[in-house]
């Protein structure tokens, strides 16, 4: 996401948070009982803070700032309400600015914490010294600086007071919020400060294992290294922790996908949808970076159901994503949302519905990169019904509209013009095969497949249509056993467990005389594939197989 793009959003959340003045914020269920004893004179300013800490926990910023000034409101002389609300408008791993607005009410807020410090207890003032490192008056247009005074801070504080879970995590934080979404090399080797963060939280597990935080953040520390499974224990401790809060139940599927839990990550993400359900019946409706945050939840349930063939779960989420992101929200974080708008092709691709996507009218021009992935989904929809000149047709549409995609387009912190680098050689492989010219088609998936793995880590990934299973099926059809297996174990490494490929490889090891393999194959994603609702006959819909396994009626 670009910085004017992230200061709509955080204008919009605190625009949401303004209203407090006016309306007293509600007590919401089902956040956990996490407490952190602040210094106050009153019952019902601590409950408050606690509301406002445990939905930091979530990453709920906006309700957490609501929380922390309602704490305030009711005990001016908190001081740790007035750190809450600067520490809740501060950057995270998923909007790591502070645009102007919140900028300036962090800074009050920290003006009245230091005036109320005299007040609270000695660890309560190292925390309100801590922050001030993380805002200046006037703000600077880098406030990078800032960001590492803030950490270096946080880590002395750390070092003095080994005994505070909370500190530790929120030093990891600190660490992790310098490198947002960049805490592993693309080779799997950890970038300055990961090993330092995962040190602080594993500190803190020994003094709480259940700290929201801790679990939330061990998540995302370890997701992208070569041991995801480190936090499968984390994972599973979220899952309860905090049941109404709809971002932390989601948060254990980042590690069931990346571990082949794909009906914990289904489950997982149906429950945060249902949370969010609920929130939004005390709270309103959503605001902000909420809109992402919920687009979230079911474009990892429709990724999760596409690799276990649930054809019309991944469909009707991935469309209900779309219907809930409001039109005028859309249009004004274009840069962001354009690349929502864009998936249900690859859902739609992935099933085989050709006509569905070939149905879609074109999107408005605030939308360049949907526009362009409309027509590269057109084509490819086009090859597989065999209509080759009307793929070409919309293959050189597709190539006109590229140019009008702007740079800063993101999804997420991916940059799209790197998903485009592989949709293009992947429409010209699927039309190259299917124009007789095998072996160029197959260079060609083979160069989108080399570009999808360059793609910066993000879950679910930037394209989330592998192009390993049409490169395998390209390969299984034209007798090339061996080729197809390598292509079928390098994706289960990727993404493991995951049907497509299972199916692909155990096709390919039968075709190979190799039948005592491709059985144990075949049970795996038959466990996989048990909630189905569709048959396959090879690794992708564009070119079908014989049928040689077993699959849903």
């Amino acid at each position: 996401m670009k910085r004017h793009l992230l200061a709509g959003l955080t204008a919009a959340l605190l625009a949401l948070s303004s209203l407090h003045a006016a309306t007293k914020e509600p007590l919401y269920d089902g956040l956990g009982n996490y407490s952190r004893k602040v210094t106050t004179k009153s019952a019902e300013a601590q409950r408050y803070f606690d509301q406002g800490f445990a939905l930091l926990h979530g990453f709920n910023h906006g309700a957490a700032v609501r929380s922390f000034r309602q704490a305030a409101e009711i005990d001016p002389e908190c001081a740790m309400a007035h750190w809450g609300v600067a520490l809740a408008l501060g950057p995270h791993i998923n909007v790591p600015f502070v645009p102007p607005s919140a900028a300036e009410q962090a800074w009050q807020a920290l003006q009245l914490a230091q005036q109320h410090a005299a007040k609270s207890s000695p660890v309560e003032q190292a925390l309100i010294a801590a922050i001030a490192h993380r805002y200046a008056n006037p703000r600077p247009d880098d406030r990078s600086p800032l960001d590492r005074a803030y950490a270096d801070a946080m880590r002395d504080l750390w070092h003095a007071h080994p005994d505070d879970a909370d500190i530790a995590v929120l030093f990891a934080e600190s660490l992790m919020t310098l490198r947002p979404w960049d805490q592993w090399t693309p080779d799997g080797q950890p970038q300055p400060g990961t090993e330092e963060a995962i040190a602080a939280i594993e500190a803190a597990f020994k003094l709480n294992l259940h700290h929201p935080l801790a679990n939330h953040l061990y998540i995302h520390v370890v997701e992208a290294s070569k041991y995801p499974e480190r936090a499968n224990a984390a994972a599973d401790r979220l899952r309860q922790l905090q049941p109404g809060l709809a971002h932390n139940v989601h948060m254990p599927s980042h590690i069931d996908i990346r571990n082949g839990r794909w009906h914990d990550a289904i489950a997982a993400n149906q429950n945060a949808i249902e949370a969010s359900r609920r929130f939004r019946e005390r709270a309103g409706p959503p605001q902000g970076p909420l809109h992402v945050y919920n687009a979230h939840n079911r474009h990892m349930l429709a990724y999760a159901a596409m690799m276990t063939g649930r054809q019309e779960l991944a469909v009707n989420q991935i469309r209900q994503m779309v219907e809930d992101l409001p039109a005028d929200f859309v249009k004004d974080f274009a840069v962001a949302t354009d690349a929502y708008i864009a998936m249900p092709y690859e859902v739609l691709l992935r099933f085989g519905r050709w006509d569905d996507v070939l149905a879609i009218p074109e999107h408005p021009e605030h939308l360049p990169f949907a526009r362009a992935i409309r027509h590269a989904a057109r084509g490819i929809a086009y090859a597989a019904k065999g209509e080759i000149a009307s793929a070409r047709s919309e293959q050189q549409n597709y190539l006109a509209a590229l140019p009008l995609v702007p740079d800063a387009t993101s999804a997420g912190p991916v940059k799209v013009h790197t998903i485009l680098a592989v949709t293009s050689p992947m429409l010209d492989g699927e039309i190259l095969y299917r124009e007789g010219k095998i072996d160029e088609g197959i260079a060609r998936l083979r160069e989108a497949v080399r570009a999808e793995d360059a793609l910066r880590y993000i879950e679910p990934p930037a394209w989330f249509l592998p192009v390993r299973h049409a490169l395998g099926a390209s390969l299984m059809q034209a007798g090339r056993f061996a080729e197809a297996e390598k292509v079928y174990r390098e994706d289960l490494q990727r993404h493991p467990n995951n049907g497509w490929s299972l199916f692909g490889l155990a096709d390919s090891l039968r075709m190979r005389g190799r039948l005592d393999e491709a059985d144990q194959i075949a049970a795996q994603f038959d466990t996989i594939w048990r909630d189905s609702d569709t048959r396959i006959t090879s690794s992708c819909m564009c070119l079908p197989g014989a049928e040689i396994m077993a699959t849903v009626e």
